[in-house]
């Protein structure tokens, strides 16, 4: 089994091709750090941010396209977990109770602006989002 992350794998794809079996063997590397007994946050309960967290920046738009980037989640923001894609997911998707509220944090002033902007979501790597967090509801 490979001893990469993905997003290892992604900064190589910048001098070589990395390919979807490399990617793969990531992914179940990732999967093999986060311990069987994890508890899993559920769809929908809240969680409120205790200890900064680093993740990322999923920008919706009303085209076939999406944007993002990293970003830092503060303490103090309360965060609603969306539908997991997996049973053992590599990140929580989520979405900050206030999400208007608090899209200026998260999303640069162009894309709020864009005719187009539909939204967004944060992923923070399921370790982190554990640690960091307290279920609040």
């Amino acid at each position: 089994m490979t001893q990469k992350t993905i997003r290892e794998l992604i900064t190589e794809m910048n001098h070589r091709n990395v390919s979807l079996e490399e990617i793969e063997l990531a992914r179940a590397y990732e999967k093999s750090l986060i311990p069987d007994d994890t508890e899993i946050p559920d769809q929908d309960s809240i969680y409120e941010v205790f200890s900064l967290i680093e993740g990322n920046v999923l920008i919706q738009f009303c085209a076939p396209f999406t944007g993002g980037n990293d970003v830092q989640i503060p303490k103090g923001i309360r965060l609603r977990v969306l539908e997991h894609c997996d049973e053992k997911p590599l990140v929580i998707a989520c979405s900050p109770i206030d999400s208007e509220e608090h899209s200026d944090m998260f999303v640069d002033k162009k894309d709020l602006n864009n005719d187009l902007y539909a939204g967004y979501y944060l992923t923070i790597p399921t370790l982190s989002f554990i640690r960091n967090t307290k279920k609040i509801s």
